[in-house]
């Protein structure tokens, strides 16, 4: 293949192995030794450029310049790396109280309103200190209290705690997918332990995107009729997300229609074919072109800046930049250097993009579409001009899947099985939609005609949201369950590529090397699979104000949690549910009735594999077996100081679930320190875990 043309291909690929070289291998290079290599590929680079008329160092040129790129990539993660300052909040201790400055709008959470903010200074040892430092800010919600503003600077006494790691196994890692955002701290705030110093917008464009977005969504709930309505069109519309109940987002999920609820290309295209629209008769004004690139751009990056500048938008608008530019000066752009331009620009700016699950998908989405669109397109040709545009909708729709269906199941571990019929309204659904709420916004100084456009959309989505809730009852309207690691997502994307080079060259090595990629996805599948069904373990899980406990013996878990996290089915997926997944988990067992479980009052006794576990869960328990135990776990607050349980119960090791209150776990961590006893808070260190025979 030639790979001239493709220019920007090549350096978007180059830069990107350098980013990710530096977030996984941070320390591998000092920041004195980059600049030396730079500066040395940099001379290196402009020496050979000058003897460029020698065939024979043109390979040599290009090879050193890839070179120089990648090495600024890694560079780019060093720089951007805000914990390599040394004024950084993660170098302090012992800080009494700290200035903070509000740099986000009020996110709405069930219980809380939740902020990022910019840490300015911090005040250890009666002294206040210039400091720097992201962080995230949480206010309870109460009656009769706003939640603060933009660029509220507050001075708040306590220390900013770091966020901790996943306290699961295999849960989510909110702690590295903060520090990606250069996020390392956060605090619950409290009303008392919080005075606000003034406001100081950190950023006045960015202030006035966040007025106009207030100001939009009040006007939405004006004029939108039902919460579920008003949801969804400020989702589409805006980006705001907050009120998307869980109902939602899971019919939208399955039915593989979640990519409208997340403002991206989709979005951003629509708004791009408005301007055209209505700019079209500047076509014969003199410098016309140059008038409707200006506009287009204004408004572009306008509404990215009003939709909050995600990952997908900047990869939308930057893209359609780069065509609008391309149209005044007249000059053909291949759509795959638009691309590796786009990627290239944005990763410069933040390298840290390279690890958003929103940039990944994005990018993946639009390569695929670019790619493989025509090609299945082209295989059929329709008749009728009605099912020719069904069958684009479907090309389109396949070719998204495919190019991120691997991503899909990484990090969703699910696959929507009708998302070609899905799209077939959702895509038609989510122009019109745009579109309207845009019109609401813009007739809103004339109240009956954005009264009456209002209901007209408050119809069609009611409309869009029966059709999503149909699709996800239908019977397998997804596979679930599915877990693989980043190596087998590897291979499953290097499958498609050598599978779709061996259709391209004809060349049966890329067969081959496809076949090779399967293999080893299938034997790291089975692997793992096998390795579970040799394993006995058990599992005390960290869920705060709930006790969860798994037994799991060769691919089955015996699973004893409160009757309240019954209940909850999201709590039990989201912090239960990974750890099962990848233990390849048969089936899942509930309730205390089981033979090896002998229960009495207030307490249990289970008999586990030659392993003897203690729960006690009321405070009056009685426990009159002589022999020890190797596990006392206390629940519910039963004991609050080990006298109550120390000559009653021998024990080897003390585990202090969840369901225990804080200050409880704190007290029983400090007694058993004095008592050499070995103990195992979950909320502080997070779920226990004992493996009781393996491989």
């Amino acid at each position: 293949m030639n790979w001239t043309p493709y220019i920007c291909i090549r350096l978007a690929f180059s830069l990107s192995l350098g980013i990710v070289m530096g977030v996984y291998f941070p320390t591998g290079l000092s920041t004195g030794m980059l600049e030396v290599m730079l500066a040395a590929l940099m001379m290196a680079y402009v020496s050979f450029v000058s003897l460029f008329s020698f065939k024979k160092i043109r390979s040599l040129t290009g090879f050193v310049g890839l070179v120089m790129i990648v090495v600024t990539g890694y560079f780019s993660v060093r720089i951007h790396t805000e914990t390599t300052r040394n004024d950084h909040l993660i170098h302090h201790d012992s800080i009494s109280f700290y200035k903070v400055v509000i740099t986000s709008p009020p996110k709405a959470g069930e219980r809380t309103w939740k902020f990022e903010g910019h840490v300015t200074s911090i005040r250890k040892q009666g002294e206040w200190f210039n400091s720097t430092g992201r962080m995230l800010l949480y206010q309870k919600k109460e009656q009769g209290v706003k939640p603060f503003s933009y660029g509220d600077v507050m001075v708040v006494k306590g220390f900013p705690q770091r966020v901790p790691g996943p306290s699961n196994p295999h849960a989510f890692d909110y702690q590295k997918f903060l520090s990606y955002r250069n996020v390392f701290h956060q605090d619950f705030l409290s009303q008392e332990d919080v005075a606000v110093a003034g406001n100081q917008s950190p950023n006045e464009l960015f202030g006035l995107a966040i007025a106009i977005r207030q100001w939009a969504l009040k006007e939405i709930h004006k004029y939108i009729k039902g919460s579920q309505e008003q949801a969804i069109v400020s989702a589409l519309v805006l980006g705001v997300t907050d009120e998307l109940d869980d109902d939602l987002l899971r019919a939208y999920a399955t039915s593989g229609a979640m990519h409208v609820l997340a403002v991206s290309g989709l979005h951003v295209g629509i708004i791009y074919w408005i301007i055209l629209f209505f700019l079209k008769p500047l076509k014969n004004v003199r410098l016309g072109k140059w008038l409707t690139t200006c506009v287009t751009l204004f408004i572009l990056w306008s509404y990215a800046l009003v939709t909050g500048l995600s990952p997908s938008v900047l990869r939308a608008v930057t893209m359609l930049s780069f065509m609008a530019v391309a149209i005044p000066i007249q000059r053909r752009t291949n759509i795959y250097n638009t691309l590796g331009a786009t990627a290239f620009c944005l990763l410069l700016i933040n390298p840290y993009l390279l690890m958003s699950v929103g940039f990944q998908l994005s990018f993946l989405a639009v390569f695929g579409i670019l790619y493989l669109f025509p090609r299945i397109y082209f295989l059929w040709t329709p008749a009728s001009g009605f099912v020719n545009t069904i069958w684009k909708v479907t090309c389109v729709s396949i070719a998204a899947q495919l190019a991120t269906f691997s991503l899909g199941l990484l990090y969703f571990h699910q696959f929507p099985v009708y998302f070609m019929v899905s799209n077939l309204f959702v895509i038609p659904g989510a122009f019109l939609i745009v579109v309207s709420g845009i019109l609401v916004l813009a007739t809103s100084p004339f109240p009956i005609i954005a009264t009456g456009i209002g209901y007209a959309l408050s119809f069609a989505v009611k409309i869009l949201n029966i059709m999503i809730f149909f699709i996800d009852s239908l019977p397998m309207s997804k596979i679930d369950n599915v877990y693989i690691n980043e190596i087998q997502c590897w291979c499953l994307i290097l499958f498609l590529v050598m599978l779709l080079a061996m259709i391209a060259y004809r060349k049966i090595k890329f067969l081959y090397a496809s076949f090779f990629f399967v293999v080893v996805f299938s034997l790291m599948q089975w692997q793992g699979y096998w390795k579970s069904q040799q394993e006995v373990k058990l599992t005390v899980y960290a869920i705060n104000g709930h006790s969860a406990i798994d037994l799991m013996a060769h691919g089955d878990v015996y699973s004893l949690v409160d009757w309240a996290l019954q209940k909850d089915e999201n709590m039990v997926h989201f912090n239960m549910g990974n750890g099962r997944l990848a233990g390849f988990v048969n089936s899942v067992s509930q309730g205390d009735a089981m033979p090896f479980v002998k229960n009495f009052k207030g307490c249990r006794l289970i008999l586990w594999h030659n392993r003897r576990l203690l729960q006690i869960f009321e405070k009056d328990f009685e426990f009159t077996a002589e022999f020890p135990v190797d596990f006392l776990i206390i629940s519910n607050d039963a004991i609050k100081s080990l006298r109550n349980v120390v000559g009653v119960v021998t024990f080897k090791t003390l585990i202090v679930d969840g369901s225990n209150a804080f200050y409880v776990a704190e007290k029983l961590m400090k007694e058993s320190e004095k008592l050499n006893i070995n103990i195992h808070s979950t909320r502080h260190q997070g779920y226990f875990e004992e493996m009781i025979s393996s491989l």
